[in-house]
């Protein structure tokens, strides 16, 4: 939502921006998959590329929300949602790059929280729709955080306590060691 308000409320719109960038190699170098500004890519950027999108899928947080699934009809629906989810945030990322790279570039960190701030404070200024936006910041760094500590508590209490150090450990001593893993990664 945020690229598409932006594109309305900022001047020109992400088509005007796209003609008349300034990125090196022009227009074309935004839209050309195979041209990395003004020259094509090479085979190592090209592998990188493929190797941090495809180790996305592999990545223990986000496989844990898949073994979370209840049956193999769950599993296939989650896949779907994902991957349209993932072409639906890659391409707003790309609208919010284009739109602010043209209109004073923010630091890669704070790009979003950058288009909200020139959306959201202009003269149709709608700080609680801002606010809604952080929020979703947020929630998103609290999801992404919770699932590294859930992966690490299972690792350390599953992988290392029970496999190695007290292979007859009960339940309930296994679930004490994942808490107080959680205690300690947290703090």
């Amino acid at each position: 939502v945020v690229p598409l308000v932006a594109d309305f409320l900022l001047p020109g719109n992400l088509t005007d921006l796209i003609s008349q960038s300034s990125v090196t190699g022009g227009a074309g170098a935004y839209l050309n998959p195979f041209m990395n500004g003004d020259r094509p890519y090479t085979f190592i950027e090209i592998f990188s590329q493929l190797a941090w999108g495809f180790g996305y899928c592999g990545m223990p947080h986000v496989l844990v929300r898949f073994m979370a699934g209840k049956n193999e009809k769950e599993l296939k629906k989650s896949w779907a949602i994902a991957i349209v989810w993932d072409l639906l945030s890659l391409t707003a990322a790309f609208a919010i790059a284009v739109i602010l790279g043209e209109t004073g570039a923010a630091s890669s960190e704070s790009v979003f929280i950058e288009m909200i701030r020139k959306v959201f404070t202009s003269e149709l200024a709608l700080p609680f729709i801002g606010g809604l936006f952080l929020c979703g910041i947020l929630a998103a760094i609290m999801s992404t955080a919770d699932s590294q500590l859930l992966v690490t508590a299972s690792a350390v209490s599953e992988d290392l306590y029970h496999s190695f150090i007290k292979k007859d450990a009960d339940t309930e001593e296994i679930l004490k060691v994942s808490r107080i893993t959680v205690i300690v990664i947290a703090v």
